[in-house]
């Protein structure tokens, strides 16, 4: 998996698959860390590009808080003090991993 190459993107037929079934797409990396109020979730995403005779593979990621509320897990996009150096951390690692993909 490698970013911005050069020729055609292998084709993922599970992607394809999920985006016609509904389905969310699968991270290709993700990291949770825990933290005094839950945990911290990063998680990258592969997106394959075709822009005519240029098609190459980019990343983006995901963050997200999740939390227990009585019984219930919830998610947040929102994070607490506390949850900010996790969240460095594993940006820091999401940003290394897809600085790797890119060398490949």
């Amino acid at each position: 998996m490698a970013a911005k190459v050069k020729g055609k993107p292998e084709p993922r037929p599970e992607k394809a698959e999920a985006a016609e079934s509904g389905q969310k797409q699968k991270p290709v990396w993700s990291m949770q860390y825990r933290t005094g109020s839950g945990w911290v979730e990063v998680a990258v995403f592969e997106h394959a590009v075709d822009h005519g005779n240029s098609p190459f593979t980019t990343f983006s990621i995901a963050v997200k808080r999740r939390y227990k509320d009585g019984e219930e897990y919830r998610s947040s996009q929102s994070f607490r003090a506390e949850d900010l150096l996790a969240l460095g951390h594993g940006v820091t690692a999401a940003y290394a991993w897809i600085s790797r993909q890119e060398r490949k």
